[in-house]
């Protein structure tokens, strides 16, 4: 059951939670229901992940999940916002769950990891070579490291693959480390340049 005061305790104890708001007549969150939440994949990574579930039901229009909707810039249903340690401001997902979203919510978390010796995310960084979703939501994420003689080479896969884990709706993570291409600064965003004052 849903209450919002009941979000951030679980995130000081570094858990993700998951809400979603929903009422019985609401075709769309059906869809999502049937298609996306109750997929057993998707129900089976929740519960490997100990990721905490809530539901608010707007069947009957309350205030409080009104107010609660408002305050995330939301004026219907169906709401699903994920929040985590990282992400204290939440995750907004779109209305329609999609292997897209599920991708954009991947490279969102993905800007949460940092190389240690550069104060940029990987992705910024132009590290993430490619990203594959099978038809489980399983995912590879192919990428690389500045350099082979990176002192971190050890801890960033595994720091990747917990960030995107994170993500709902997703399946088992695999991250692949990759020497070719080589990576080059070209590699890198405008606005990792821009932080590292490359122009």
């Amino acid at each position: 059951i849903f209450t919002e005061q009941r979000i951030n305790p679980y995130l000081e104890l570094d858990k993700i939670v998951f809400v979603d708001i929903t009422a019985d007549w609401c075709l769309t969150c059906k869809a999502n229901k049937l298609l996306v939440l109750e997929n057993k994949s998707v129900q089976s990574f929740l519960l490997k992940k100990n990721i905490v579930k809530m539901r608010g039901d707007w069947t009957r229009k309350d205030p409080v999940l009104l107010k609660y909707l408002q305050d995330n810039g939301r004026y219907g249903i169906p709401f699903n916002i994920i929040y985590g340690p990282g992400k204290k401001d939440g995750i907004i997902l779109p209305e329609i769950l999609t292997t897209n979203i599920l991708k954009e919510a991947i490279i969102e978390a993905l800007g949460t990891v940092y190389d240690p010796e550069i104060p940029v995310s990987i992705w910024e960084l132009g590290l993430v070579y490619n990203i594959d979703i099978d038809e489980k939501n399983n995912i590879l994420i192919t990428m690389t490291l500045t350099t082979p003689n990176c002192p971190e080479a050890e801890t960033i896969p595994d720091r990747v693959a917990e960030a995107v884990s994170k993500c709902n709706n997703v399946g088992d993570v695999r991250v692949e480390i990759v020497w070719e291409p080589t990576w080059t600064q070209d590699n890198m965003s405008e606005a990792a340049r821009l932080e590292l004052g490359f122009f």
